[in-house]
C-alpha cells in the first residue's frame, strides 16, 4: 500500500506543479505586457530631444530676401494705403506703381506690367497675376 500512496502522491504533485507553473507563466506574461505598456507611455511623455539643424546658406538667403520684401511692402503700404486702391480684376489692365486690393492676398502694389503679366508685391511676397484677359 505504501507504494501505491507514493505513486498517487507523485501524480498529484506533478499535476499541482503543472497547474502552478501554467498560472505562473500567465502572470509573468501579463507582467511583461504591462511593463511594455509603461515603457511605451514613458517614451511618449518624455520625447527624445532632436538636434537643431543648422540652416543652410540658401535658407538664410531666402529668409533675408523675405525680410527685405516685407520691409519694402511696409514702406510702400505706409506711403500709398491712404489713397484709393483699385480692386483686382483679371480682365482689367493695370499700370505699374498702382495700389490694388485682392480678394485673397489683400493689399498689393503693382511693380511691373510685362505682356499683361503683373508682378505685384503683397505682404506675403511677390505674386505674378494676369491682366487684360479677354474671355
Amino acid at each position: 500500500m505504501a507504494k501505491k500512496t507514493k505513486k498517487v502522491a507523485k501524480k498529484v504533485t506533478k499535476k499541482a506543479t503543472k497547474k502552478v507553473t501554467a498560472k505562473a507563466k500567465k502572470v509573468v506574461t501579463k507582467a511583461k505586457k504591462t511593463v511594455k505598456k509603461v515603457a511605451a507611455v514613458d517614451k511618449e511623455v518624455v520625447p527624445k530631444k532632436k538636434k537643431a539643424k543648422k540652416k543652410t546658406k540658401a535658407v538664410l538667403k531666402l529668409e533675408a530676401e523675405s525680410a527685405e520684401l516685407q520691409r519694402k511692402w511696409m514702406a510702400i503700404y505706409r506711403k500709398h494705403s491712404k489713397g484709393p486702391s483699385r480692386a483686382y480684376n483679371m480682365s482689367e489692365s493695370f499700370e505699374p506703381k498702382t495700389p490694388i486690393e485682392h480678394k485673397i492676398h489683400g493689399w498689393g502694389f503693382v511693380l511691373k506690367n510685362i505682356n499683361d503679366r503683373l508682378e505685384i508685391l503683397f505682404e506675403s511676397g511677390i505674386k505674378v497675376l494676369i491682366s487684360n484677359y479677354k474671355r
